[in-house]
């Protein structure tokens, strides 16, 4: 079945801010602690008092039961979220009308009950399955041991589930920013690091994950996520050789240079390259001068929910970049919506039809993880060098940007191949 949203034009990125909403009806976080504080954190008086290590097993969240529909408008397409919902009982005439059409733009997880009629060529069980796979060959790479092993990423988003088992085995480290003691888990960060690490639906799941789990909707780059990533490097100079980290996730970006806390932001990011370690942001071209916003990275997206993720031709560019496609032609693209990553209300999954920038972050953390694996003196340039060089092109028919029915044909010039990134770098 077709499952690409037609005639989705200058899409609004929304998906998180339904995801805060949703937030508000959810049932409050129970936290344990596990470790006494010994020493002084770091972070005293300026952050939560939290020792290093694994001081707190944050459990799920409780789930919410609440539907989202977010309606774009005639001819815009719409959202339907339905995680955690009996579709036959939870949701009304309209609502429940496109989830037994089929409706492609649907999020849902293991805990949602659908209809017993559904379309027959729409299978949630395949959809979540299939989402789960990176794509584009990187699961080969790992049958050939290209895992990321010996290679640390570091993390740095909301507050983490730590007990999921998509992503627990891989957690070398959990401290947390701006946090109250009995803060919850938020759906990010377990997305993020699914992306990233994760077992099954990770770029380089063989890779040691150090997180840092803080507010970071609210300004926190002066006193968040500079300190975060000093304290990266830290914590970098007593890992072995042979597991340092040697990249950093953060799904946040700026435009404004002036932005408060920007300079002491960037400022951190110098400190961490002469660390040897790669910063990627959704905004990466504001803290390397060899990239700019035309050849940044950017998304994909999925014409076939249940087609074969390792196939380019299943692929089209992401939701959200199709309303302004020109922007993207000459961006390294990876897989972005369509994706499946570890639930953070328990130890299921969820099925994220669009996505945004957020996932294309820890997906190209992940790349270079195993970058790193295979060729430890490779660079952040080189590898976005040798990414472009080997990239695939993939023509594809997107809505005109006119708001008419008719379809424009572009052509994405740097759609990431893994397989041969991985062959040239080595």
């Amino acid at each position: 079945m077709k499952v690409f949203c037609k005639n989705v034009k200058a899409i609004v990125f929304v998906v998180f801010t339904c995801f805060a909403i949703m937030l508000t009806a959810c049932s409050s976080l129970n936290t344990t602690q596990t470790a006494s504080p010994t020493k002084t954190s770091p972070f005293v008086n300026r952050l939560t008092e939290i020792e290093s290590g694994l001081v707190r097993d944050v459990s799920a969240y409780g789930s919410c039961k609440q539907a989202v529909i977010t309606d774009f408008g005639k001819n815009q397409g719409f959202q339907l979220d339905v995680r955690w919902l009996d579709c036959d009982k939870d949701l009304n005439a309209e609502q429940q009308k496109m989830v037994y059409d089929g409706a492609p733009c649907i999020t849902f997880n293991s805990n949602t009950i659908f209809p017993s009629m559904m379309p027959k060529d729409y299978d949630p069980a395949t959809i979540i399955e299939n989402g789960k796979n990176p794509g584009l060959g990187v699961r080969s790479l790992h049958e050939n041991g290209i895992t990321g092993a010996g290679i640390g990423i570091a993390i740095i988003d909301t507050v983490l589930y730590t007990g999921h088992p998509e992503y627990k085995d891989q957690l070398a480290l959990y401290e947390e920013i701006h946090v109250t003691s009995d803060e919850g888990a938020q759906m990010h960060g377990s997305a993020v690091v699914s992306i990233a690490v994760g077992k099954n639906c990770g770029v380089a799941p063989g890779a040691k994950l150090y997180y840092w789990g803080g507010d970071l909707m609210k300004d926190a780059y002066s006193e968040g996520l500079a300190v975060a990533i000093d304290r990266v490097i830290e914590v970098n100079k007593n890992l072995p050789q042979n597991e340092k980290i040697r990249v950093i996730s953060i799904s946040k970006g700026f435009i404004n240079r002036d932005e408060a806390g920007i300079k002491e932001f960037l400022a951190a990011v110098d400190r961490a390259k002469k660390a040897n370690i790669f910063v990627v942001t959704t905004t990466t071209y504001q803290s390397y001068n060899w990239l700019n916003q035309d050849n940044n990275f950017g998304g994909l997206g999925k014409i076939d929910y249940t087609g074969d993720p390792d196939q380019l031709s299943t692929y089209t560019l992401g939701l959200r970049e199709q309303g302004q496609p020109n922007d993207y032609i000459s961006r390294l693209l990876v897989p972005m919506d369509a994706r499946t990553t570890a639930d953070f209300t328990g130890d299921g999954y969820v099925f994220y039809s669009e996505a945004g920038n957020s996932w294309v972050t820890p997906y190209v953390a992940g790349l270079y993880a195993l970058a790193c694996q295979v060729n430890p003196d490779i660079t952040p340039k080189k590898f976005w060098k040798a990414a472009r060089d080997t990239a695939d092109k993939l023509t594809v028919k997107l809505p005109s940007s006119d708001g008419n029915d008719e379809q424009a044909t572009y052509t994405l010039n740097y759609v990431v191949n893994p397989v041969k990134l991985i062959e040239a770098i080595k």
